[in-house]
């Protein structure tokens, strides 16, 4: 039985609800040596759950409707559905992602829950950040926008128990979701890497950067030097674009970006390759024009994200696309 320190009547019983189970659980949690103590945390916890039995703390594993359970203690494991508002792992009702309100592309309220979308065991996305630290993100809300949000957690290990250090929601794409937990200077950051998909099967990699700010996931928005606000910290990790051009040639760009998580930080590097052909043979072996890229880091100033210089797709558009026409290929 896990039992969660301090909890008030209510968190209790929501406690109450969360049965250990081993066996298929082996292996979702960070392995440890046989013998091998998890180190202590010094930082204060959240919230904590202990009562854990000494295969699972050694093991450091438990059931995935565990997990999903402790991370979004709303759900009723036995109904597989909410019941109530949606809450944090340590018990507290979670208030809109985007409730503080940014006049920003990109933070206009979640669009209508699917009501046929059912809670499962699947929705649990669950990643080792290393150190006995897992992140936990229960994705079981999904969106007529195409996103789905649900609760999320940062859990560490001790030697008696499993302790709670960052709590929030978070709002991105399911398809194929990997979270890390990584840094920008002092700011722990989650980073979420999964796939847009629309209703054809079509998928583009997305990559989003969530700071977590006195224990909660906070989502900030983006501004650039020469645009202002320009949306989310979610990117899009590949664009195409074909213009006709003034002197009967077609030319088709290609973007390819990436976000590298290094030492310094989160870094924003982008490649936009260029091939013209003729517009009169759209089958012609296409002639290479151009590349260029561009390598941007992304920073916290405040209650913002700062990329400074030009977005290098929209330069290379308006530099090298002198358009007759335009046509979208995604």
């Amino acid at each position: 039985m896990i039992h969660r320190k301090n909890p008030t009547p209510k968190q209790a019983s929501i406690v109450r609800s969360l049965s250990l189970v081993l066996g298929a659980a082996v292996g979702l949690g960070a392995a440890v040596s046989a013998g091998c103590k998890p180190k202590p945390t010094r930082v204060p916890a959240l919230c904590s759950f202990d009562g854990l039995s000494e295969e699972e703390r050694e093991g450091q594993a438990l059931a995935p409707i565990t997990w999903l359970t402790l991370t979004s203690p709303s759900v009723d494991r036995q109904a597989m559905q909410r019941n109530g508002p949606m809450m944090n792992a340590c018990g507290q009702v979670i208030p809109p992602v985007f409730s503080e309100g940014f006049d920003c592309p990109g933070f206009e309220p979640a669009g209508e829950l699917i009501s046929t979308d059912l809670v499962e065991e699947t929705d649990l996305i669950m990643n080792s950040a290393g150190e006995d630290r897992t992140v936990l993100w229960a994705a079981t809300d999904e969106l007529t926008s195409g996103e789905v949000e649900g609760a999320a957690a940062l859990a560490l290990w001790t030697d008696k128990s499993v302790e709670v250090h960052a709590v929030g929601l978070l709002r991105g794409y399911r398809h194929g979701a990997r979270v890390r937990l990584h840094s920008i200077g002092a700011t722990p950051v989650l980073v979420l890497q999964s796939d847009k998909c629309d209703a054809e099967g079509s998928c583009v990699g997305v990559s989003q950067v969530v700071p977590i700010i006195n224990k909660r996931l906070a989502e900030l928005p983006v501004w650039e030097t020469e645009r202002g606000c320009i949306g989310r910290a979610q990117f899009i990790l590949e664009k195409r674009e074909t213009r006709d051009l003034a002197n009967g040639t077609t030319r088709k760009f290609v973007l390819t970006r990436s976000l590298e998580l290094d030492e310094e930080g989160v870094f924003v590097t982008d490649l936009v390759r260029m091939d013209d052909y003729p517009q009169n043979q759209p089958d012609a072996e296409p002639t290479p024009y151009r590349k260029v890229s561009a390598r941007r880091p992304l920073l916290i100033e405040g209650d913002r994200f700062l990329l400074e210089d030009e977005d290098l797709w929209e330069r290379v558009l308006r530099d090298h696309g002198q358009v007759v026409g335009t046509s979208n290929d995604g």
